[in-house]
């Protein structure tokens, strides 16, 4: 009996342990183990660029169901669900992480359009991949209108408080880390931010109309460190080929910076735009070669373009270009998540969308590895050296030529 007595204690105990390590083992900030798609540079590729992935995934009940208050996540068919599990949003997101990974890699192919098997030059590495299921905010409110329903995810995120917890200053210094991916479900911030020693914020910010940034906060966002970093927000709502949309805007403000619009970086987008768009010249994020307005990703005329063969003297051949020479699909070869709430979640291809694949073709024509490219008897360097070993360049060097 007393045994018996010695022995329902014993449990009782063990069942209170277990609830305490439970309320105990809850965080708001979880560190996952890095998936190998991610963790992995693309063979091949001889510049690696260290990446750390945040996943803001706010939840009301700590960690079990995603809050749908305040932009619902639908599901292929408009619909939500008000109770996902947060096991089905997480994998939208590595879904959409993967593929963004792979298309910056196919991007850095230097004209690969015309020669699959080139090796890429850049490798990405997640080395840290940390999921936020609350986020610190700053207390002054921006915008009483940004991008929500819920006013209370229209405020910033406080990136300083942040960024302590998650130990960014060393990853940045000491593990060369050039690269935050935000991937949100909500949140006001830029779409992309860069935080610099040297340079201070080139970057992609607010430009709706009506709307004026904040000079408290625009340049004082993000910590600064002994090294560049850029964080790029990945709207989740949206899908992969939005983000490297966004991408291409960044790499537009830092080419614009190093010698200006009107000299090299001026002569690769082009200077004009005729009745069939931009004979010669590549275009840019928002105008492909046969674009006469914005947002012409799907445009099927054709302009006789020299983009596949550009010179900077413009000298280049020119062919005829439409949508078909960048909507093409492009294998993704990592193993993706299935999901039941969102079919695209395990699609493996990329590039076969028009924005998507305007945006790895526009990637692809940037002068990369071994371009060869001469203006005035002088070699063009390999721009994507420039855009990522950015404090060398912009205190060094600030050309485009070697």
């Amino acid at each position: 009996m007393i045994r018996y007595f010695y022995l329902i204690l014993i449990l009782s105990f063990l069942s209170c342990e277990k609830d305490d390590l439970e309320e105990i083992q809850w965080s708001p900030i979880q560190f996952v183990d890095v998936d190998p798609a991610l963790s992995t540079p693309a063979q091949g590729s001889e510049k690696q660029i260290n990446v750390v992935v945040i996943n803001y995934i706010p939840t009301k009940d700590k960690g079990e169901t995603l809050d749908q208050y305040t932009f619902p996540f639908r599901s292929d068919d408009g619909s939500y669900d008000p109770n996902l599990p947060i096991g089905e949003y997480k994998k939208w997101i590595l879904g959409e992480t993967i593929r963004v990974k792979a298309g910056i890699e196919e991007g850095s192919k230097f004209r690969g359009y015309n020669n699959p098997s080139t090796k890429p030059y850049i490798g990405i590495k997640v080395i840290r991949y940390i999921n936020i299921y609350e986020i610190p905010k700053i207390e002054r409110q921006l915008s009483q209108s940004r991008f929500a329903v819920d006013s209370t995810e229209a405020y910033y995120p406080d990136y300083h408080k942040l960024f302590q917890d998650l130990d960014m200053e060393d990853l940045v210094n000491n593990h060369d880390v050039k690269e935050i991916w935000f991937n949100r479900k909500s949140l006001s911030v830029p779409e992309s931010n860069m935080s610099s020693p040297y340079s201070g914020d080139i970057s992609n910010g607010y430009y709706e109309q009506g709307y004026t940034w904040n000079s408290e906060y625009e340049n004082n966002d993000l910590p600064v460190y002994g090294k560049t970093y850029v964080v790029y927000s990945h709207w989740l709502h949206n899908s992969h080929d939005y983000t490297l949309h966004v991408r291409g805007h960044q790499i537009e403000r830092q080419l614009d910076v190093l010698e200006g619009g009107d000299f090299l970086w001026g002569k690769f987008k082009g200077f004009s735009v005729g009745p069939d768009g931009r004979e010669r010249g590549c275009g840019t994020v928002h105008y492909p070669v046969n674009a006469t307005s914005d947002y012409q990703y799907n445009n099927d005329h054709h302009v006789l373009s020299d983009i596949e063969d550009w010179e900077p003297d413009g000298s280049g051949e020119r062919t005829l270009v439409n949508s078909s020479n960048w909507v093409r699909e492009i294998n993704v070869p990592y193993n993706l998540p299935t999901s039941y709430y969102k079919s695209e979640t395990s699609r493996d291809v990329i590039g076969n969308d028009p924005q998507g694949g305007w945006m790895i073709y526009w990637f692809q024509s940037i002068p990369g590895e071994d371009n060869n490219l001469q203006y005035n008897g002088l070699n063009l360097k390999n721009w994507w050296d420039t855009i990522y070993d950015w404090d060398y360049h912009y205190t060094q060097s600030k050309r485009l030529l070697e």
